[in-house]
């Protein structure tokens, strides 16, 4: 159960579920309840379909490109650099 809650909390708020919600109540507010109900259930299907071919997938498709961890560790890294950098020249 602890293996699920620390790939669950970091995923949860890597998706912001409790962000994302005023955005699409305000892209469905013309909808109604059956469609949005509608909307939900493919936006699901469409993420899970993503995730599970990215499960299954992802390695080949990386090892294909010849893509390591390594290497997103480093681009991660100097894009949070970049991001660091502009916030300290640019504060006001």
């Amino acid at each position: 159960m602890r293996e699920f809650w620390l790939c669950f909390v970091p995923l949860f708020v890597a998706v912001d579920a409790i962000g994302i919600l005023p955005i699409f109540l305000g892209l469905t507010s013309q909808l109604s309840p059956q469609s949005r109900r509608r909307v939900v259930k493919q936006s699901v299907v469409t993420a899970i379909a993503v995730g599970v071919g990215f499960l299954f997938l992802g390695q080949g498709v990386l090892k294909l490109l010849g893509i390591t961890v390594a290497d997103f560790m480093i681009g991660g890294g100097l894009l949070l650099l970049a991001l660091a950098m502009v916030d300290l020249l640019t504060a006001t």
